[in-house]
């Protein structure tokens, strides 16, 4: 029998047809973009016999039903036509092609509004985007000189702007709806047959995507395919049990529901026997509960699920109930009794056990023991070990009891009692196949076998990687690595160790080789740049209303699982010379592992696999292999089978970030990048070892319906993630400005200061705790965001209450001033830091880093999202009303302050040595101001206002000469201003082989810092001293 395929180039599903009547193939079709024809075949031959089209045009209900009657095929092959009996318009405004095959219905509807009548396609009526600008020029226009006003280019600008944003509001609603609805239906389409494909037809559809991403592979296709099935089941085994353990522990706690979870869970893993033991907490009749009132449907029901499941009841023994009336009296006094009986006074008990192994000792110093006696002592200092154990266990005991009540859990007891207790953790014993198993010799066996078997490569024959997009070391770095060691470093060899002396030399080549999208253990670059890039994309995209998809990974194990033949493969890919990677092969397999049970190593074993955490070169080795998956991703781009997120006009791409094994994939919202994400992460998992738990995983989306995004998630086996969500500790995409974005810090504040009796500390302690805990929880925040004053106002309070020993409900009188209290012990004060002027210094960093880090991806990110470059990169006072709020936090940083206008400008100044780097007018490299703020008469006559210094002359047996060009003859008074000019030229001479630097003025070492940033702003807060330092504090 024929069938006929509907889709486009990409899939296709088959629809047999259930009768025959023909549509003329003369008639004019006309198809969607992204949509084909539909092409009839015949299952028997598998030829195309004949090809015919719909138009997918929105036309009323008649003219629909008038072409499916009028449009007519023959078929040569056997005669079957295709009636218009099946097909028919179900309701209005929608078009319900039905074509059955016996039993079977198939059915692809386009909806579209009641009141479209038009018969053009609507994919053939959108205006292009010029005509959108023309016309949305041209209506500003004419409403501007209605109101007798003149046209000025920003009505252009403006209608540039939201050329995006109105090309979607002009279209009619019935035809945008009809668009969004037949891509939401391709979309769903996507996700539902990508869904319910076999775990081989997933492993298949992955070959072709694996080899455009370079993988190769060598004989080894169906061993690589099984692979990736046991990964799919893996996955969705994984996913089936835990939403059945939400399912069971969620909302949907009731018995019936816990009935039906048992039984599908016994039908899915039947086979065998079964025993099923627990508190049900119901009963089977009314002999079974006295005192309580009978649910005979819930009885009904637990009876029902025991037939239903094939239990037997097993009778009880002994008495009829479990439980009556117990309140735990009766129970107190038999355990006093038997505490009494059985151990009495234990120190009484220690004393005596002391007392028989000392008259043992003191005999045996005179006269040879009898066997009796060494079995004596032997088993004396055993009952001394076990009384003293249940001493320190009663001790613990009662002094927890005393924390609870009094919440002083910071004495020197009670971090001992934790020492003590974490040294005396220990395991008793193990479920060992079946057997509880409490031989020591065996459970240390046993786990050594476990752990052994965690660091011992299972797959070695894995697929190869081909990536011509990675960078590799140059010839010259090459030899630094392997250069013969100086005297310094084999000293330090000997003194340290070898790992440590490689890992100084491998950090020194990374930031050649290791994409800027990583952002650990690299040389100038930091944690927090990948929290701000993702926090601007975020901001980026919800301003341009952009679909966007962010899949956050989380690595199952990632040190533990590295593959050390891949890791060869890699450095050999990165350039890294054979001799090299010798040395560190040798590194891995030197290592020797022991697994430390109840205070007792067992046998030492060899590794494997993975990288030693705590050793020198761990981390530069694992950022050689995430690198192959950074080469993945970006081949992804290149190929075209992963859409990333954009910034700006399309000028910076940003598919990922990451930070060591924290991932973040950033692309398009749409089905095919959800799989290729998908592709990826199973690619890098059969190359690298490297697996991903997709369940841990999480997908979000901006601009996102909650079905598709869903769906997508399904598809992916994640679960899925809102925005804001946390990265690297910090959320991302939240609003600084409210205060519930802080209250993890607060929250932090609170729980610190409840541990902390402050009775029972001095008023040094506090201050010891103040500034080396309290001042210290809120860092990390305020490194990248700008805290609220009213955030700032509780932090200080909870400081200051916590200074003159108040707590969070009581409050005690402060008898100084906080800003006092914050100046240096130099000025009067105790040196505790002044939260918001902390903040500012540590935003400042961001300033400095900006005229800095030139290459920089967040700096990149930054300059084609605000335009900034090299004469604006000084800001000012005013911003963009639709950039984020960490930039406008950055952009006045030093403005409005009162007392510390300007306090960044005024600390950086340009060193200037050729002057290559250098803008003549703009920066600030000659005196206090920049040029053109100096001389402005001057500036503005300039023909080279952009002109970098070296610019602006040559040099001349050996002397530097300035060349000037105006746009006329200056007047008198202009030239003594440029004879001015000269004078401090003359001042500062150019050095040549030098490079141009920026330096900070207040730090010894030329390099902005925290702390001389932190002093300068607390300086013009509070000129001058208070009083001596002693004077005033010694009395406290």
């Amino acid at each position: 029998m024929p069938a006929i395929e509907l889709g486009n180039e990409k899939s296709h599903s088959k629809i047999s047809p259930h009768s025959s009547k023909a549509i003329s193939e003369s008639e004019s079709l006309s198809y969607p973009p992204g949509f084909g024809p539909i092409q009839i075949m015949d299952q028997d031959t598998h030829k195309n016999v004949e090809t015919m089209g719909y138009s997918l045009s929105c036309k009323s209900k008649e003219e629909q039903q008038k072409t499916l009657r009028t449009q007519k095929i023959n078929r040569s092959s056997n005669g079957s036509k295709l009636e218009d009996g099946p097909a028919q318009i179900r309701k209005e405004g929608a078009t319900d092609l039905r074509l059955a095959s016996g039993d079977s219905e198939r059915r692809c509807m386009y909806e579209q509004e009641e009141e479209t009548h038009s018969t053009q396609p609507f994919w053939e009526g959108l205006a292009s985007e010029d005509e959108i600008l023309q016309s949305r020029t041209e209506r500003l226009a004419r409403k501007l000189r209605k109101k007798g006003k003149k046209i000025k280019r920003k009505t252009i600008i403006v209608a540039k702007e939201l050329q995006c944003k109105q090309r979607i509001q002009k279209k009619p609603t019935s035809q945008r709806e009809n668009e969004q609805s037949k891509q939401d239906l391709v979309n769903k389409a996507t996700v539902d047959m990508r869904k319910k494909r076999s775990e081989r037809q997933v492993a298949e559809e992955m070959r072709a995507i694996r080899q455009r991403l370079g993988l190769v592979e060598e004989n080894d296709t169906e061993e690589t395919i099984r692979r990736l099935m046991e990964m799919e089941r893996r996955d969705r085994i994984n996913i089936a049990q835990q939403e059945l353990k939400k399912k069971t522990d969620g909302e949907e706690k009731g018995k019936r529901k816990l009935w039906e979870e048992l039984l599908c869970l016994i039908k899915e893993y039947g086979g065998g026997c079964w025993c099923m033991g627990g508190d049900f907490n119901t009963v089977r009749g009314t002999d079974e509960r006295k005192g309580r009132s009978y649910d005979a449907t819930e009885a009904r029901e637990f009876n029902k699920f025991i037939v239903e499941a094939g239990l037997e009841d097993i009778p009880m023994a002994g008495r009829k109930y479990t439980w009556y009336k117990s309140d735990g009296s009766a129970m107190s006094r038999d355990l006093k009794q038997w505490n009494k009986e059985i151990y009495g006074n234990i120190d009484k008990n220690i004393e005596a056990a002391r007392e028989v192994i000392k008259t043992i000792d003191e005999k045996g110093e005179t006269t040879d023991l009898t066997e009796l006696e060494v079995e004596q002592r032997k088993e004396g200092s055993h009952h001394l070990w076990e009384w003293l154990k249940a001493k320190d266990s009663l001790l613990c005991q009662k002094s927890r009891q005393k924390w609870i009540k009094e919440g002083d859990a910071n004495s020197k007891f009670f971090h001992g009692c934790v020492i003590k207790k974490r040294r005396q953790n220990g395991i008793d014993g193990l479920t060992i196949n079946g057997e509880w198993i409490e031989d020591a010799g065996a459970v240390k066996h046993f786990i050594k076998e476990f752990f052994r078997r965690k660091f011992e490569e299972e797959q070695w024959n894995r697929p190869g990687l081909e990536l011509n997009n990675l960078r590799r070391l140059s010839i010259e770095e090459n030899a630094m690595l392997i250069a013969t060691f100086s005297e310094e470093e084999i000293r330090e060899a000997v003194m340290e160790a070898r790992a440590l002396l490689l890992a100084n030399r491998m950090r020194c080549v990374m930031k050649s080789i290791i994409n800027p999208n990583q952002s650990a253990f690299i040389e100038g670059r930091q944690i927090v740049d990948g929290i701000i890039t993702t926090n601007e994309l975020i901001h980026e995209t919800k301003k341009r209303r952009r679909p966007t998809l962010i899949f956050k990974a989380d690595f199952e194990k990632a040190y533990d699982s590295v593959n050390w033949e891949f890791l060869d493969v890699m450095l050999d890919k990165l350039g890294f010379c054979l001799l090299w990677r010798t040395w560190i092969q040798e590194c891995l397999a030197s290592a020797s592992v022991s697994i430390l049970v109840n205070g007792s190593p067992t046998e030492e074993f060899q590794m494997t696999k993975g990288l030693r955490q705590g050793d020198p070169l761990a981390p530069f080795l694992f950022l050689v292999v995430a690198e192959a998956l950074n080469g993945l991703i970006n081949k992804a781009v290149e190929e075209g089978l992963l859409e990333a997120a954009t910034v700006g006009s399309g000028v910076v791409q940003i598919s990922h970030l990451q930070f060591t094994d924290d991932t973040l994939i950033f692309c398009k919202a749409s089905p095919d990048n959800a799989w290729a994400i998908k592709c990826i992460f199973r690619s890098f998992e059969l190359i690298s070892g490297l697996k991903v738990n997709f369940f841990k995983s999480s997908l979000s989306g901006i601009h996102v319906n909650d079905e598709d995004l869903s769906a997508m998630a399904d598809m992916l086996n994640c679960m899925v993630g809102t925005i804001p969500f946390k990265y690297l500790g910090v959320p991302v995409g939240a609003n600084s400005r409210k205060v519930s974005t802080w209250s993890p810090i607060v929250e932090c504040l609170r729980k610190r200061l409840s541990s902390w009796r402050c009775e029972t500390l001095s008023f040094g302690g506090r201050i010891i705790l103040l500034n080396a805990v309290l001042s210290s929880i809120p860092v990390y925040y305020f490194s990248t965001l700008k805290g609220p004053k009213k955030v700032i106002n509780l932090l200080s309070l909870i400081q200051r209450r916590f200074l003159w020993g108040g707590c969070e409900k009581k409050n005690k009188i402060a008898w100084v001033g906080w800003d006092h209290v914050c100046r240096t012990k130099n000025e009067g004060g105790l040196g505790v830091k002044n939260l918001g002027t902390f903040n500012l210094a540590l935003l400042g960093k961001w300033r400095w880093r900006l005229l800095e880090e030139k290459e920089a991806l967040w700096r990149r990110v930054v300059e084609a999202k605000y335009k900034v470059n090299r004469k604006n990169v000084w800001l000012g006072d005013k911003w963009d009303a639709e950039c984020s709020g960490w930039w406008k936090d950055i952009w006045q940083l030093d403005v409005g302050l009162r007392g510390r206008e300007g306090w960044f400008r005024k600390g950086v100044k340009k060193v200037v040595g050729e002057g290559n780097d250098t803008l003549f007018w703009y920066d600030r490299w000659l005196g206090e101001y920049p040029l053109k703020d100096k001389f402005n008469r001057l500036f503005r006559l300039s023909m080279k206002k952009d002109a970098i210094i070296s610019d602006m002359g040559e040099w001349r047996n050996g002397e530097w000469c300035w060349h000037w060009s105006w746009r006329r003859n200056l007047f008198a008074w202009e030239n003594a201003l440029l004879q001015e000019l000269k004078v401090m030229l003359q001042v500062r001479q150019l050095q040549q082989g030098q490079t141009d630097h920026w330096v900070w003025q207040h730090d010894s070492k030329r390099k902005y810092s925290v702390k001389s940033a932190y002093k300068i702003l607390q300086d013009n807060l509070i000129p001058g001293k208070i009083c001596n330092f002693k004077l005033i504090w010694n009395k406290w």
